[in-house]
């Protein structure tokens, strides 16, 4: 998350203020916002649910706070980066602030360039990461970096950042919160690894293990159990180690043996998504219901993710994100005043 107009001189101001929070009051000001407010969207935090579909052909459910309290929740999100960006664990690299000067940016292609040239390489994920944290367990994670803050105020946080008593997949607080829920989790591992000389990452709910040796197999059951004692098990179905001849991968990126890439599946599939969108988006566009300009939206939102995430393993000047914009670009370009099209040739298999 980078904060290119950011100086650390602004994070280090705007941590210690946020820092001293004490009521209730204090709190609202920092969040635009009066106490009144705050405790009327904490009494039944707004939100919609939806699904997604997942790679694995099941459903993910978002649940997505709603204007007002979202406006809230980005403002408290920030504050909360700028005091995580000081105490970060050196393993963790999901959902991290940099500033334009950062000469430690932390995301996902820092992350999987820690284990460039590993001998083996192993990866757990967390089961339904954000899920684990509930209301009273938030308090309990924030309190050692908040000493000053009162009981009420940080029950308001907890009350205003879950849903459902527990932290909600949507929300733009989740994320940095799911760092703090972690923090004693990722110096435990740290602690475990160093013992081991092993190289250990966090990306959000992907942890990965690397060694210029081997890894024994008993060490997944050693992680199962130090994970669950921190209150966060371990996916099984998830688990991937990869041997000294094999290929391997972190969080979805392949590592080679000098540098960090995307496999060529990844265009593949981007390139038909691609194709699809251009054989589509000219008749979506005609319509004006609010369902086909929201798939227009959507769609387009989602090529725009997958292109940037180019830009940012190889760069937003390289030829290879330049070539995948313009794609878009002329995928969306009116080939004339007046549409004419044979439905028979619309690709239904969508």
């Amino acid at each position: 998350m980078h904060m290119g107009s950011s100086s650390l001189r602004f994070f280090r101001s705007n941590a210690k203020r946020f820092a001293s929070v004490r009521s209730k009051e204090q709190l609202a000001r920092e969040l635009d916002s009066s106490k009144y407010t705050l405790e009327l969207l904490a009494v039944s935090p707004p939100y919609r649910s939806f699904k997604i579909p997942k790679k694995d052909g099941t459903w993910r459910t978002i649940e997505e706070p709603e204007e007002d309290l979202k406006e809230v929740l980005k403002l408290l999100a920030f504050h909360l980066q700028t005091v995580y960006f000081f105490i970060k664990p050196p393993c963790a690299y999901g959902y991290i602030l940099s500033h334009r000067s950062d000469p430690d940016k932390r995301n996902i292609v820092t992350n999987a360039h820690r284990h460039i040239q590993a001998h083996t390489l192993l990866n757990v994920d967390m089961r339904d990461f954000f899920h684990q944290c509930d209301e009273a367990e938030l308090v309990s994670v924030l309190r050692p970096h908040f000493p000053e803050m009162e009981q009420d105020c940080l029950e308001l946080i907890a009350n205003l950042t879950t849903y459902h008593n527990r932290l909600p997949m949507g929300s733009p607080s989740s994320p940095v919160l799911s760092n703090y829920a972690a923090f004693r989790l990722d110096h435990a591992m740290l602690a475990w690894s160093q013992e081991r000389n092993i190289v250990f990452t966090r990306y959000v709910d992907d942890m990965t293990f690397s060694s210029r040796t081997v890894l024994p197999v008993e060490y997944v059951k050693q992680l199962e159990e130090a994970c669950a004692k921190f209150g966060f098990p371990l996916n099984p179905a998830k688990t991937k180690y990869y041997g000294p001849e094999d290929e391997k991968y972190v969080t979805g990126l392949m590592l080679t043996k000098e540098e960090v890439v995307l496999p060529g599946k990844y265009f593949s599939y981007l390139q038909n998504d691609l194709d699809r969108f251009a054989a589509l988006y000219p008749v979506f566009s005609c319509l004006s219901d609010e369902r086909s300009s929201a798939w227009v939206r959507h769609f387009e939102q989602g090529l725009t993710g997958r292109i940037n995430h180019i830009g940012a393993v190889y760069g937003r000047s390289s030829a290879t994100f330049r070539h995948y914009q313009k794609k878009l670009q002329a995928a969306k370009r009116p080939v004339a005043e007046e549409i004419y099209m044979n439905w028979l040739d619309l690709p239904y298999e969508i």
